[in-house]
């Protein structure tokens, strides 16, 4: 049954993206779309492009026996139908980290690449690969990133549009020298093997050659970016969020790192006091500074923490949990509303349309009152892992959906009221 299930999902994609029935304007506003191979396929990042087109980042699952996944771009008309596809990789598992689309097009995907080897140790280890496109989708360049410590990981990846020009990736490594916070408040220590540090990449040109500048530091436990923003107009500015465990315990930290060859490698280090295991997982900028957003483990609740431009904490965090557990894991802000637009999932009995996890969406005033939120899903479990506004006033998210002990890639677009059209 499990395996009729798949060959009918994807007898299902092929015949959405068989073409092309001519659909009315009201039909366009709104859509609920899966792609992907019927595996566990995933999408990660979403973005509108000029023509009301939409670009997605995934990670998918090939139809090779071994079941090895590998990171995927798509390319979507503005009705949601797939008319392009590629992967990237390498022979063993590759999964979607980050994109970023320059003033110019240009398309940068991060991800991370798993080895495969002959012996445990030889497949036990991954490297951060990055692929460059042009605007015509077609690559200008990929490469890998392995003088690290061991198993980089990649979880962003931010282009610089100043007129340095290069780009940035934030993740983790394994067993960093961890001597870059010995000023910080706390005295890092090497980890063990196989646990994480802070891993950050700033890959830019100086006089005609590349310069690959990095950093690693962490404490007693794993420590990891998840997303990274320009602090100001500088590239050598950059600000981070993610998490730092200590004694056990996740912390949400702010992480600002500027160039090493100041003498200042990290400007200011933070951690966000929001009770036990919490985690930044996005940062944005806002018209008057920064905002993370990030989500508690132990009660399931998720929050927003604004920062001034000085980077300093702007009064107390707004947290929201309510009758099941929450997972926030990307927003954006409204300039002209104010608003925030959060994605993730819960299973909030009054809110969830299936009895499982679903795709959640609030609005969220920036006093931290929620205008509106909405959920949508089936019988299976859903979450969304990333939103992006469009041109017409809606918004779009990308994640998955889950059948059967898979999933396919979801995408839904929606009105700027969180409505989905039937």
């Amino acid at each position: 049954m499990k395996y009729t299930l798949r060959y009918i999902f994807i007898a299902l994609l092929f015949a959405g993206c068989a073409d092309k029935v001519e659909i009315e304007q009201s039909q366009a506003e709104t859509f609920n779309k899966l792609y992907g191979n019927a595996g566990n396929d995933s999408g990660c990042e979403i973005r509108e492009l000029p023509d009301g087109s939409f670009l997605i980042l995934a990670t998918i699952e090939t139809l090779n026996p071994d079941r090895l996944s590998e990171i995927a771009l798509i390319k979507t008309d503005k009705f949601g139908n797939e008319v392009w596809r590629d992967t990237y990789g390498r022979e063993g598992e590759d999964k979607a980290g980050g994109m970023d689309i320059s003033q110019n097009g240009n398309i940068l995907i991060g991800g991370t690449s798993y080895n495969v080897g002959t012996t445990a140790e030889d497949s036990n280890h991954s490297d951060i690969i990055v692929i460059e496109l042009n605007s015509d989708l077609q690559v200008l360049n990929e490469r890998t990133f392995s003088q690290f410590m061991d198993n980089e990981v990649c979880n962003t990846i931010l282009y610089d549009d100043s007129n340095v020009g290069g780009y940035i990736i934030g993740g983790s490594t394994d067993k960093a020298d961890s001597t870059g916070l010995a000023t910080q408040s706390r005295s890092p220590t090497a980890n063990d093997k196989f646990s994480k540090d802070f891993l950050t990449i700033r890959v830019f040109q100086e006089g005609g050659n590349e310069v690959v500048d990095d950093f690693n530091a962490g404490f007693e436990s794993d420590d990891e970016i998840k997303s990274c923003v320009l602090s100001g107009d500088e590239f050598d500015n950059i600000l981070f969020t993610g998490y730092s465990v200590e004694n056990g315990i996740e912390k949400p930290i702010i992480l600002n790192i500027r160039n090493k060859n100041d003498g200042i490698p990290i400007n200011n280090f933070r951690e966000l006091e929001l009770g036990s295991n919490s985690t930044g997982n996005k940062i944005i900028r806002i018209d008057d500074g920064f905002s993370i957003l990030g989500t508690s483990q132990s009660s399931q609740a998720f929050f927003i923490q604004e920062l001034g431009n000085d980077k300093l904490l702007r009064g107390s965090p707004f947290e929201y949990r309510k009758n099941g557990n929450f997972i926030a894991n990307d927003f954006v802000f409204n300039d002209l509303t104010k608003n925030y637009l959060i994605a993730g999932t819960t299973n909030d009995s009054d809110l969830s349309q299936g009895g499982g996890f679903d795709h959640y969406i609030a609005s969220i005033k920036n006093d931290g009152k929620i205008n509106w939120e909405k959920t949508y899903g089936g019988t299976g479990d859903e979450e969304a892992l990333a939103i992006a506004p469009t041109k017409d006033g809606g918004y779009i998210i990308t994640g998955y959906t889950g059948f059967e002990g898979n999933s396919l890639i979801n995408t839904i677009k929606v009105d700027n009221k969180g409505i989905l059209n039937p």
